[in-house]
């Protein structure tokens, strides 16, 4: 179950990724040519990239927790003994679980909260942007439920983690 739900999600946040990069580089690409070439500065470029490269940010995180490819201490855990190891990995994931839950749960408070404010250029609610935090935060959840069913079956994580 875990494991469909991960390969899903994974899927998912990896079409979420592309197409938000591409919109991030048409955006950016249209407020350079209307600042230089026509002269014509338009503010909510900038916030719409930012909270573009938010989102990229968060989703692009769970991906790379599902191919293992944060940055981690691997030449030194890779000579430790095994024991010590899968102790090291449990330690590493029910870690970073504990910030994600809490991340999720004040991401969601915060965003809730700011629903009524508003962005200075584009006037959307900051609900928005700021859900950017639980919705990230779920999609590496859900990553990690996949790495703790690997670790339970004493398979491997991927190489990062």
């Amino acid at each position: 179950m875990i494991e469909s739900l991960s390969f899903y999600a994974d899927r998912v946040a990896r079409f979420l990724v592309a197409v938000m990069m591409g919109m991030m580089t048409v955006d950016v690409l249209f407020g350079v040519l209307n600042r230089f070439l026509l002269k014509i500065p338009i503010s909510w470029i900038e916030e719409i990239a930012t909270y573009l490269l938010i989102y990229i940010s968060l989703i692009g995180s769970a991906v790379a927790v599902r191919i293992g490819g944060h940055v981690g201490v691997g030449f030194i855990v890779s000579r430790l003994k095994d024991r010590t190891k899968r102790f090291l990995y449990w330690i590493n994931v029910l870690g970073v679980l504990s910030f994600v839950v809490i991340v999720m749960v004040l991401g969601m408070r915060l965003a809730l909260r700011e629903m009524s404010q508003l962005g200075h250029a584009t006037r959307i609610p900051m609900f928005w942007p700021f859900l950017s935090l639980p919705v990230g935060s779920l999609l590496i959840l859900l990553q990690l439920l996949y790495l703790i069913k690997l670790l339970a079956k004493r398979e491997t994580p991927p190489l990062g983690f």
